[in-house]
């Protein structure tokens, strides 16, 4: 009984002592975070179609309320 309890601590102990060494699974690949590189913002291109308001002109936004747009939207204006 002794020497059982003996060689399963030895096994246990040397069991544990070979997952602390650098096997298959200790020497992968790992990202190092310090070496990453930031990303520009992203920017957006200007639209050369749009064109600016003339002066005097009714702004788009007060074409009527939600109710005369969708008015305007079914029947045609």
């Amino acid at each position: 009984m002794r020497k059982s309890v003996l060689v399963a601590a030895i096994c246990g102990s040397a069991t544990l002592l070979a997952s602390c060494g650098s096997g298959m699974l200790g020497d992968r690949k790992r990202p190092d975070e310090f070496a990453v590189a930031r990303q520009a913002p992203l920017v957006i291109p200007p639209d050369f179609a749009m064109r600016p308001p003339q002066p005097g002109a009714p702004r788009p936004q007060d074409a009527g309320g939600p109710a005369q747009q969708a008015l305007d939207a079914l029947f045609g204006g």
